[in-house]
């Protein structure tokens, strides 16, 4: 099979005639210009090679070959120039990661040359990821079967968990959706350093010494430490370090809050919470509402799109805990906002404008507020 070839310039006639002189060793493509080049890479990539002309209006090769390193970055890059300044070569290195540079003029098989070795290291690049990708894979599926005999009862709650923080996830439109179930599949697979009676402990709910509820809370820590080993699951271990944070700070965390926690770890706060009720007897209904107690844990979004997707009814008639930082405009109270001294500030059912938000500050009202969005007519 031809290696596939996209070669950009702003002169056609050189294009015209490289076309001639290529056709038969490379499925070739010519464009001219950058965002020709760009619209070709959308609608006909991926390529093996792209070669780009250094001197074009609107869009110069170095911009061109940076835009491609990032729609396409497994193609291998090669730029010809008539400028061979130092200072080009250095750019054109750095920010498009370039693997061949020619001078122009160039002859017809020197370009050829180039473009195969390009094609080479394109066959390298496509063969490690496979390998990375395999193995990966392979890993995952022995951390699997590792879990489900060493603590089966609590793989079972994370199947459950990564089902749900697939829901979530999707309902929040999260980047990268993959790691987020990842990390909700090995959740608690740092339970593996756990002493069996501890676990045994554990499973029948019985209390803890302080020692032992320090070695539970250690646990992501210690999970994100195995999978951190896994090439390319950095990420999901950083999602279960970070599981237990709180959106909002408390005492002396050290841990990130807020925004600065990854969304997955903001899921799987929310979603382990719940699951921790639930083996406690609770109906999902009754332990969201326990949840809403302690607002300040969650992301007032995540924990909202959890109710949403887990709960939906339940959501309609309570609610969900936001502080008064977090209120806006057009959401709808569900219970009766009262002040210090038990006078009735907000009645339920009202909904949430500017003027109020004023008052609420100028009566210096602090705490969780319950509410819910409008619904649509429709629902």
């Amino acid at each position: 099979m031809k290696r596939k070839v996209l070669v950009v310039d702003d002169e056609q006639n050189l294009l015209d005639a490289l076309q001639r002189q290529l056709r038969k060793r490379f499925d070739l493509r010519t464009a001219c210009g950058g965002p020709e080049g760009l619209e070709c890479i959308e609608a006909e990539g991926p390529f093996d090679v792209v070669v780009s002309d250094m001197r074009m209006p609107e869009m110069d090769g170095i911009q061109f070959l940076e835009r491609v390193r990032e729609v396409a970055p497994d193609t291998v890059r090669m730029m010809l120039t008539g400028n061979a300044d130092q200072m080009t070569a250095v750019q054109a290195i750095n920010r498009g990661a370039i693997f061949r540079f020619l001078n122009k003029p160039v002859d017809t098989e020197q370009l050829a040359e180039a473009i195969e070795a390009c094609g080479r290291q394109h066959d390298l690049i496509v063969a490690e990821k496979e390998l990375l990708e395999k193995t990966l894979a392979g890993a995952v599926r022995v951390l699997v079967e590792i879990l489900s005999m060493l603590h089966p009862e609590g793989f079972g709650r994370c199947q459950q968990l990564k089902e749900r923080a697939k829901l979530v996830a999707r309902m929040l439109d999260a980047p990268e959706p993959w790691m987020i179930e990842l990390a909700a599949l090995f959740a608690q697979i740092g339970i593996v350093a756990v002493p069996p009676e501890l676990l045994h402990k554990v499973r029948r709910d019985m209390p803890l010494t302080d020692y032992e509820k320090r070695i539970l809370s250690r646990t992501p820590l210690l999970g994100a430490n195995i999978l951190s080993q896994i090439p390319r699951l950095e990420r999901v271990a950083e999602i279960i370090r970070l599981q237990r944070c709180s959106y909002r700070p408390v005492g002396d965390q050290e841990c990130p809050s807020g925004e600065g926690i990854p969304i997955g770890s903001r899921i799987l706060r929310v979603l382990g919470d719940l699951a921790d009720l639930e083996s406690r007897g609770l109906d999902l209904k009754r332990a969201f509402f326990v949840m809403r107690r302690n607002a300040g844990a969650y992301d007032p979004r995540v924990f909202e799109a959890a109710e949403r997707a887990l709960c939906p009814d339940a959501l309609r008639e309570v609610g969900f805990p936001v502080l008064l930082e977090d209120l806006s405009p057009g959401m709808v109270l569900t219970e009766d906002l009262v002040g210090a001294n038990g006078d009735l500030l907000v009645a339920k059912g009202a909904t949430v404008s500017e003027t109020l938000l004023e008052r609420l500050r100028n009566l210096g009202f602090s705490g969780t507020v319950m509410v819910r969005k409008q619904l649509d007519p429709a629902s």
